[in-house]
């Protein structure tokens, strides 16, 4: 009697024991499947390429990335670009030798320019007109015919007349008072050689209208006035503070390099130029 219950005893244990084991053994093979899934999974996500989605998010991210204006940074490729005209008129040729004062105030008749460096040639018989701002920055240059000005040129030059005995406050001369005493300023230019009045890009006053087509392409705008084609081309400048504060508009045309924003506009008679005005922006 006693042996027989120590057997069944024993074998009780050895069932249960395998039982225990089997089912251990289950499990184990279980729990190495997931993990050998889970392992593969991770290495395949490592090995993924980046996607279209992925590039489109870091492009986003770059273009958001603020511009320093400090350094003089472009965020423009150097074949996306066109460079503000000018001409070789030196710095020292505008700076005011013959008065005492920082405003290049000059009077024809009842009205005044400031800020302005007229230079003339008798021989050309033309005039070039700097307006100036900080540090000699040309914000404007006029280059005209003495004897075939367009009112409409006449009437973009800022001239004041004075509101004070003294000549110290001004207000903005009408379109008529400008015409009337305008020869005045150019009778009283300074003369310098004729070399000066071609533009680093080359133009000279009685160049065809096809000539600025080739170096700016397709005009933005052009209207008639006074049987005289009046041209313009604009183009916004490569210095930005962020595209959150001054987001670039969308377009093909190049960015004019160094400047805030840079335009031309060109009047031809008969299809050959007679006047020509060059913006380059400040912010």
């Amino acid at each position: 009697m006693y042996k027989s219950n120590v057997f069944e005893i024993d074998l009780n244990y050895f069932m249960v024991n395998k039982l225990f084991r089997t089912q251990n053994m289950t499990k184990l093979k279980t729990l190495i499947f997931f993990l050998t899934v889970a392992l593969f999974s991770c290495n395949k996500e490592k090995t993924t390429f980046p996607t279209d989605k992925n590039k489109t998010k870091n492009s986003v991210l770059k273009t958001i990335i603020p511009i320093n204006i400090s350094k003089s940074t472009s965020n423009l490729n150097a074949t996306n670009v066109i460079v503000v005209d000018d001409y070789t008129v030196t710095n020292e040729m505008l700076t005011d030798k013959t008065r005492d004062n920082s405003s290049y105030k000059r009077k024809s008749g009842e009205i005044f320019s400031l800020d302005k460096v007229w230079f003339t040639n008798d021989t050309l018989k033309q005039t070039l007109i700097f307006e100036l701002y900080t540090d000699y920055h040309r914000l404007y240059i006029y280059h005209l015919i003495n004897n075939d000005i367009p009112s409409d040129l006449i009437k973009q030059i800022e001239l004041s007349v004075s509101k004070s005995k003294i000549d110290n406050i001004f207000e903005t001369a009408t379109l008529k008072q400008k015409q009337t005493y305008f020869s005045g300023f150019i009778n009283s230019a300074i003369k310098i050689n004729q070399n000066y009045f071609t533009s680093k890009k080359g133009f000279r006053l009685g160049d065809k209208k096809e000539k600025a087509i080739s170096i700016y392409g397709i005009p933005d705008k052009c209207s008639t006035i006074e049987n005289i084609e009046k041209c313009e081309w604009k183009y916004e400048g490569d210095y930005v503070e962020s595209e959150e504060t001054h987001p670039k508009e969308k377009t093909n045309k190049p960015f004019a390099k160094n400047s805030f924003g840079y335009s031309v506009i060109m009047y031809f008679r008969s299809n050959n130029l007679i006047a020509m005005i060059i913006s380059n922006d400040i912010p």
